[in-house]
């Protein structure tokens, strides 16, 4: 009897362990990225000449340079969210986004962003590292193979 199984191959994907601390990241990162998909969803709507997808957030949030001994460092990457979401905004940013994009966050851009995820439970994720989170993009490639079972 012969059946068709389809295959789905993630290169570089991390499984990961099945601990408490895991358990709360895998969580905290779907919450995150559900709210980068409302900011492309809006961002896109007012400004339709400056249009950003979540790829590009999720690879700005996962960039962004933030302060590790504070643990707010997913309102520090939010606020680089936004920073970068302004310079593409107002001067029509056209390229892909690029890791050595250097923008400068300063405590207003932190406080706005705190205020901003107020009405979240964002501002409840306490970790010390962007790295904890499972944000990045990775490459998806199916398959399709026949396989005699």
């Amino acid at each position: 009897m012969l059946l068709k199984l389809e295959i789905e191959q993630i290169e570089g994907m991390v499984f990961p362990r099945d601990t408490d601390d895991d358990k709360l990241f895998i969580k905290s990162s779907g919450q995150i990225i559900n709210y980068l998909k409302i900011k492309v969803s809006s961002h896109n709507k007012l400004y339709p000449k400056a249009r950003t997808n979540i790829n590009q957030l999720k690879e700005v949030f996962s960039n962004a340079p933030v302060n590790e001994s504070t643990e707010d460092v997913v309102t520090q990457a939010i606020a680089y969210v936004n920073e970068y979401l302004k310079m593409k905004r107002n001067k029509n940013f056209k390229g892909l986004y690029n890791k050595q994009l250097n923008l400068i966050i300063d405590d207003n851009q932190i406080i706005a962003a705190r205020k901003e995820l107020e009405d979240t439970k964002l501002l409840d994720i306490r970790v010390n590292s962007l790295d904890n989170l499972y944000i990045e993009n990775y490459e998806k490639n199916s398959l399709l193979e026949w396989f005699d079972v």
